[in-house]
Order: structure tokens, then sequence, then C-alpha cells
């Protein structure tokens, strides 16, 4: 596995974190770009049948370069696997409403 020198996207937004001066500093373009690869690798998952049954700040890992890469692929199944689509999966906290 490689090293996500930038840590986790949680860290990065978390009140009171020493790293969320630098998230105030990125602005919105930064902000953005960390989105776009979210949706891109979802995108990823989805064109090859993989449902992400995890999608948390904590699994968002950044890299020195900007770039975004999921982790924590523990929960992601297939979409032909009616036994794990029919169950609720995730962390409870991060449910949509």
């Amino acid at each position: 596995m490689e090293w996500a020198q930038g840590g986790d996207l949680y860290t990065f937004i978390k009140p009171n974190s020493k790293r969320q001066v630098l998230f105030k500093q990125a602005g919105e373009p930064a902000i953005r770009f960390i989105l776009a690869c979210v949706i891109l690798s979802l995108e990823h998952l989805h064109n090859r049948s993989i449902i992400y049954g995890d999608l948390k700040p904590e699994n968002v890992l950044l890299f020195e370069d900007g770039y975004a890469k999921l982790a924590d692929f523990g929960l992601s199944h297939g979409k032909s696997d009616c036994a794990m689509s029919d169950r609720l999966v995730g962390t409870r906290m991060y449910f949509a409403p």
C-alpha cells in the first residue's frame, strides 16, 4: 500500500485539528479537485460493477500531489451479490437520511 502523505480527509476537515488550517488555506478549487477525485473513483468502481460500501472522510486518503484516493474496501461488493445489496452496510453516522 502506498503512503498517503496528506493523511485522511477527516483530519483535514476536523475542527481544532492542526491540519484544518491547511483546509482553510486550500480554497474552493482544491476542495473541488478532491471531490472530483472521489467522484471519479466511485465512477471507476461502478463501471466495474463494484459498490463501495463505506464512503466517509476517514476513508479518503490525500496525497502530496493533491490527489485523493479511496481506502478500506472491506464493505465493498459486486452489484450481482444480492445478499449484500439488500443489507445496509457502512458507518451508521454517514447513512443517507
